[in-house]
C-alpha cells in the first residue's frame, strides 16, 4: 500500500498543533513561502483510519508530494516531514506574477500612502486553482473538509463544526473548535500597519513581520475572500 499524499488543507481540521504558514516577501520581487502542520498521537490514528494507511506505513510520501508540485508548476518547492506526523512545504517565487500564475489572486503588492501595500488572499476561487494543480486522489482529501472556504457554500460555525463531529467524531470537533491557523508575513523593512478581513481574528506586529491569529473554525466557514494586508 502506498503512503497518503494529504494536503495540507485536509491536515487542517485535525491538526492536534495548529498549522502554521508563513510568507517572506523579498527585496528582489519575489518571496518565500512555506506551511507546516503536526498531527498529535490520536489525531495521528484518526488520519491514518481514514486514509487507510498502516501503522507501519510511513503516513506523507514526500518525495510523491514533492514531485507532484514541482509537476504541477510550483517552483523551487521542498517537502519534508522533519517527524512521523509532521509535514512542512517550502517554496520560493523569483516573482510576484509567478504567484498570479499559480492562483489569481493569491498575492498582490502595490503602492498605497506613501507605503507598500501586499494582500495575501484565501477564497474557495484560490484552493480551486491549488487544488487543480494537485493529482485527482490527492485534492479529493480536500472534499473530506467539506469546509465553505473551499466550496464556497455558506454554512455556521455551529452547523460545521456539528456536521464534523457527526462524520469524524466530537473528538475532531473539539480539536477543531479550539485549534487556530497562524499567518505569519515578514516585508522587507518594518511594517507600519496589518490587517485581516476575518472577525475575530488577532493581529500582532513585531518589527517587519506581521502576525494573524485565526480560529480555526472561522477560517474553514468563510466562504469568501479573506484578506491578509500589511503595509511598510
Amino acid at each position: 500500500m502506498r503512503r497518503c499524499c494529504i494536503p495540507l488543507l485536509f491536515l487542517l481540521v485535525f491538526a492536534g498543533c495548529s498549522p502554521h504558514v508563513r510568507l517572506r516577501i523579498l527585496e528582489n520581487g519575489g518571496a518565500d513561502g512555506a506551511a507546516a502542520v503536526r498531527l498529535d498521537a490520536s489525531t495521528e490514528q484518526l488520519v491514518r483510519s481514514i486514509a487507510a494507511v498502516p501503522d507501519d506505513v510511513p503516513l506523507f510520501d514526500t518525495e510523491r508530494i514533492q514531485a507532484a508540485l514541482a509537476a504541477s508548476g510550483i517552483p523551487d518547492v521542498s517537502v519534508s516531514a522533519p517527524h512521523a506526523a509532521e509535514l512542512a512545504v517550502s517554496a520560493r517565487l523569483e516573482t510576484l506574477s509567478q504567484a498570479e500564475e499559480l492562483a489569481p489572486g493569491l498575492l498582490s503588492v502595490s503602492r498605497e500612502d506613501g507605503h507598500t501595500a501586499c494582500r495575501f488572499r484565501l477564497s474557495p476561487r484560490v484552493f480551486a486553482a491549488l487544488l487543480g494543480r494537485l493529482p485527482a486522489d490527492t485534492a479529493a482529501y480536500a472534499d473530506l473538509l467539506m469546509a465553505p472556504v473551499i466550496t464556497g457554500e455558506e454554512l455556521s460555525q455551529e452547523a460545521y463544526l456539528s456536521l464534523i463531529a457527526a462524520v469524524y467524531g466530537s473528538g475532531a470537533a473539539s480539536t477543531l473548535a479550539l485549534s487556530s491557523v497562524t499567518v505569519e508575513i515578514t516585508a522587507p523593512s518594518a511594517v507600519v500597519s496589518a490587517a485581516v478581513s476575518l472577525a475575530g481574528a488577532d493581529t500582532d506586529i513585531r518589527g517587519s513581520t506581521a502576525f494573524y491569529t485565526v480560529p480555526l473554525a472561522a477560517f474553514l466557514c468563510e466562504n469568501s475572500e479573506i484578506i491578509f494586508r500589511i503595509q511598510y
